[in-house]
């Protein structure tokens, strides 16, 4: 690490990851009044499903956004390349996981349909680096190292393990001299799990949220 993260990140105090973030919006052409209101509404446009629909795909499109920034990966001496891609999509797909808990039903459903896009994701990811036989296989894999990894990080928050220990093992694949890293990463998971409290519902229903970057700026 270029500069100690750890220390930036302890000195950052938590806030609300809300965000205007730009959503599906019906098509044009129809002036904006109540007769467009209600054909959006025969349509279904408003309707709880279409609103969970759209809120997934903004709330892993934030995910994506954040597992991919690669000032991020260079702040926690990260190679970019797909399995470190891919437990970083892992750890923030449960990351948001968890703050959907606290919301229900409505939550607990449109943790369903982000999950959906994780793993349709994660298949077009998975042929992207040219494996075209047994793709089946590698899915089932990755999937059981997505529970595997969200156990043990469900673990380290009840007090039963270490979140540091959990990150080294599952996204710095336990490489020697990579725990300091380790450890500057579970500070900032541990903050980010305080902003997601932070955010109101609306903002995580509708996926307008964003992962702190600013301890990333000077990397």
């Amino acid at each position: 690490m270029s500069v100690d993260i750890k220390a930036e990140l302890m000195g950052l105090t938590p806030r609300s990851l809300a965000c205007e973030r730009a959503v599906e919006q019906p098509a044009p052409g129809v002036e904006e009044s109540w007769f467009r209101r209600t054909l959006l509404t025969i349509g279904g446009f408003y309707s709880r499903e279409s609103r969970l629909i759209r809120g997934a795909k903004v709330l892993y499109n934030d995910i994506v956004e954040q597992a991919t920034n690669k000032d991020f990966y260079k702040a926690f001496g990260l190679e970019y390349r797909f399995a470190t891609t891919y437990s970083l999509l892992c750890l923030h797909v449960w990351l948001a996981l968890v703050r959907l808990r606290a919301e229900g039903k409505d939550g607990k459903d449109l943790a369903q349909m982000m999950y959906d896009n994780f793993q349709e994701d994660v298949e077009i990811r998975v042929r992207g680096e040219g494996v075209k036989v047994r793709v089946g296989k590698w899915l089932t894999d990755l999937e059981k190292n997505f529970y595997g990894s969200s156990l043990a990080y469900d673990k380290a928050l009840k007090g039963e393990g270490e979140l540091s220990e959990a990150i080294f093992r599952n996204v710095y694949g336990m490489e020697d001299g990579r725990r300091k890293q380790a450890e500057a990463m579970a500070r900032y998971v541990q903050r980010e799990l305080a902003c997601f409290a932070m955010t109101d519902s609306d903002a995580v229903m509708s996926g307008k949220v964003k992962f702190s970057t600013e301890f990333l700026d000077g990397n």
